[in-house]
């Protein structure tokens, strides 16, 4: 029985230990956004939010929360998107992705959403009176 369980383990052991110790380590990279999708219209009573999407070129990228920055004063929102980097053996395909990014309360007016990383205008936000 010994000799059966040394037989069937040894050689996993042996194929997995490469993979386990040469495991690259997990860092975060700066993303990109291709665009957003945002509602027509938002009332200041209500939780702003918009859809940001994009695309990876390889499986080795995951989404990880974007840092976003209002200006209230300048109307104006910065989304800085990240992602995690997972190095080691990664499928050679476009990944898209799709990402829910909360404001919160927002007083009336229009919003301009600009990408932080390449300064790029990416759509407008309008918030209305309730």
């Amino acid at each position: 029985m010994l000799k059966l369980i040394l037989l069937i383990f040894i050689p996993f052991y042996f194929l997995a230990k490469p993979l386990i110790l040469y495991a690259a380590p997990i860092t975060a990279v700066s993303g990109n956004i291709d665009g957003v999708y945002v509602a027509a219209t938002y009332t200041d009573n209500q939780h702003v939010q918009f859809i940001s999407v994009g695309f990876y070129p390889n499986t080795c990228f995951h989404v990880a929360d974007a840092e976003i920055k209002i200006d209230r004063s300048a109307k104006n929102i910065f989304v800085t998107p990240q992602a995690y980097y997972y190095g080691g053996y990664c499928l050679d395909m476009i990944i898209g992705y799709q990402q829910t990014l909360e404001l919160g309360l927002l007083a009336a007016g229009e919003y301009k959403i600009y990408e932080a990383n390449q300064k790029r205008f990416l759509g407008t936000l309008h918030v209305e009176h309730f």
